[in-house]
């Protein structure tokens, strides 16, 4: 932990921790959302995260040029400002329940992931004595994945709030008495669940209902995107504040400030 001393080393852990935290609702939801939302199978709805991957990868080798001549401090800031409006756009589109709509805002992400992981955890690493580099590799390693058990709990959570919250209110104006409210959202979580038979007596029994779920689905998963962006938009200005321009193999106020 006393690696945290270092000002830069600090920043470049913490933005790994939003990037990992903003990302694994990417993956996760987004594959949820193709599912129930557009109606993918889980083959297809792997596939459709190719406007993510794709760009990522691509963009990994532009940044990697910009740190070698810049350090961390752009490709970082450009990074987390991409991955930033990919969540936003795409939050913003998810009602539209169209593959479309969102692939532009996966590309704009995937690119911005590209440019934040690499030359990140790189700057990182090169601003410890080497002795330490063993440590500071775990670090980094152990923040990033608490940043996507962090994110994936938080954005769960407020994901399934908001679902909940709208499919209650639906429910309700159903009506029907408490009685039959009840047998109905048994049933509609069971559907949630993905239980065949209750989808399909949804679908006979209640066939608008269908729609209405999709977009509560939807609801839920744009509130999570909005939480990501919001993540994303700390990390930016952590990026532009706080990481110092250019590259240095071994950062000189660790290596006094530090006992080996």
């Amino acid at each position: 932990m006393r690696l945290f001393q270092n000002r830069s080393f600090a920043a470049d852990t913490l933005v790994l921790f939003c990037t990992q935290f903003a990302l694994v609702g990417q993956v996760v939801f987004g594959a949820i959302y193709m599912q129930n939302v557009l109606g993918f199978s889980p083959f297809k709805a792997g596939l459709g995260m190719l406007p993510t991957v794709v760009p990522a990868v691509i963009m990994a080798q532009v940044a990697g040029r910009i740190f070698d001549r810049t350090g961390v401090k752009i490709p970082a800031a450009i990074g987390t400002a991409l991955i930033f409006a990919g969540f936003f756009y795409q939050a913003l589109f998810l009602t539209k329940e169209s593959y479309a709509w969102l692939a532009p805002g996966m590309a704009i992400l995937g690119a911005g992931a590209g440019f934040v992981m690499s030359p990140t955890n790189t700057d990182a690493l090169s601003r410890v004595p080497g002795v330490l580099r063993g440590q500071a590799s775990g670090l980094v390693q152990t923040f990033r994945q608490m940043g996507g058990t962090v994110g994936m709990a938080a954005m769960g959570a407020l994901v399934s709030t908001l679902e909940q919250g709208k499919i209650s209110a639906i429910i309700k104006g159903i009506g029907g008495g408490p009685g039959h409210e009840a047998i109905l959202g048994g049933l509609v979580k069971e559907a949630r669940d993905g239980q065949v038979g209750a989808l399909s007596k949804v679908a006979s029994t209640y066939p608008h209902l269908v729609q209405e779920l999709q977009d509560a689905v939807s609801l839920g998963i744009s509130g999570g995107y909005f939480l990501a962006g919001a993540v994303m938009l700390m990390g930016f200005f952590v990026a532009l504040f706080f990481m110092v321009p250019g590259r240095q193999r071994e950062d000189p106020e660790t290596l006094t400030s530090l006992p080996l």
